[in-house]
């Protein structure tokens, strides 16, 4: 159908015209709804484990507040929902954890977390534990939260 925007009641409509029924979304409505959505999403803190490090370079040289890049890694042969993490200097140092003997606290696993984030984001180093690197996600969010 045609869309076009509607002055209405002083305000603006975004409106829809199709199969000759005509739909008009108040903006008004629009803006705060999406306003409310991002507030929401900048108050959820997600969480994270590094996984695999040891077949990489370790883990004694991570430190809490070290940046780390996630990049989506979808032609992984093991695992479609497959996240790697990225050191600047470094390269692959681990994924995304996928399993719950891997996932710690309240980490999302790699197939809760792929929807949530674009084809890459940035993380932070929140502990460095026995068991594994508990990391925060800081950036790049995509708009999908589901």
């Amino acid at each position: 159908g045609k869309s076009f925007w509607k002055k209405d009641r002083g305000g603006y409509a975004f409106c829809v015209r199709f199969i000759g029924h005509k739909l008009c979304y108040d903006y008004n409505v629009i803006w705060e709804a999406k306003q409310s959505g991002r507030e929401r999403r900048a108050m959820e803190k997600i969480y994270f484990t590094i996984a695999g490090t040891k077949y990489h370079y370790g883990q004694k040289y991570f430190e809490p507040k070290m940046e780390v890049k996630l990049v989506k890694e979808p032609d992984n042969e093991y695992d479609k929902e497959a996240i790697k993490v990225e050191l600047e200097g470094l390269g692959l140092v681990g994924y995304v954890a996928n399993s719950p003997y891997t996932v710690l606290g309240e980490s999302m696993s790699a197939g809760r977390l792929y929807d949530r984030i674009g084809d890459t984001a940035k993380g932070i180093v929140k502990y460095v534990l026995p068991q594994g690197v508990l990391c925060e996600v800081v950036g790049n969010l995509s708009d999908f939260q589901g």
